[in-house]
């Protein structure tokens, strides 16, 4: 309760910047989610910079636009997230698809969607496409 009352106390003055350190620890689900909304609407629709510190990465792969990873006191990466996670991804993708009542998948690197064209030809039903990339976490284990 106290870090939700300290997020909304440092809202009063309408900053241009706000500086969390670790603002999500120690919260439940619940608060978690109410912290991380509140963030992304007040940079959002109020424009305020917002400064997030956090060794969660996942947290900073939700939540931020850029990021600054900081190793041993040396600047290890600088620049956006989406950016970091599209030069890491292979360029693959795992179609889920029904074919005679088994759900099965298929590993796809190049021409998608005439992939996708022939397994629909030949009856299937296609369940979900899904890009097969790296989570920010596993990219950052690899820097």
């Amino acid at each position: 309760m106290l870090q939700r009352i300290g997020m909304l106390a440092s809202l009063i003055h309408r900053p241009r910047l706000i500086i969390l350190d670790e603002p999500l620890s120690g919260l439940d689900p619940v608060g978690r989610k109410e912290i991380k909304d509140i963030i992304k609407k007040i940079n959002k629709e109020e424009g305020i910079t917002v400064f997030f510190s956090s060794h969660i990465v996942s947290d900073v792969e939700e939540i931020c636009h850029d990021t600054i990873f900081i190793k041993d006191g040396q600047l290890v990466y600088q620049g956006a997230v989406d950016q970091l996670l599209r030069e890491n991804s292979e360029k693959r993708v795992t179609i889920s698809y029904y074919q005679k009542g088994q759900l099965q998948y298929k590993e796809v690197q190049e021409d998608v969607n005439a992939q996708l064209r022939c397994l629909i030809e030949q009856g299937a039903e296609i369940f979900e496409v899904n890009a097969n990339r790296p989570s920010l976490e596993e990219i950052i284990y690899k820097i």
